[in-house]
């Protein structure tokens, strides 16, 4: 997905996080080297990642109980 309101990103954090999930790991390479050129902050890579494993591990919890 392209950022369309500013035009200064070629991808979107989630972006990166939604190829992850997916399993699209040329994808999601692909967007994170874009996303480091940009420079956009470790960080926020990180929180992105730790996002979506909060949200798996929640998803393990419901099915298990």
């Amino acid at each position: 997905m392209k950022k369309s309101i500013t035009g200064s990103s070629k991808y979107l954090i989630f972006d990166f996080s939604n190829a992850f999930v997916f399993r699209n790991t040329s994808k999601a390479i692909q967007v994170l080297e874009s996303l480091k050129v940009e420079g956009t902050p470790e960080t926020l890579i990180i929180w992105a990642l730790t996002r979506e494993f909060k949200k798996l591990i929640q998803s393990i919890k419901i099915r298990v109980y």
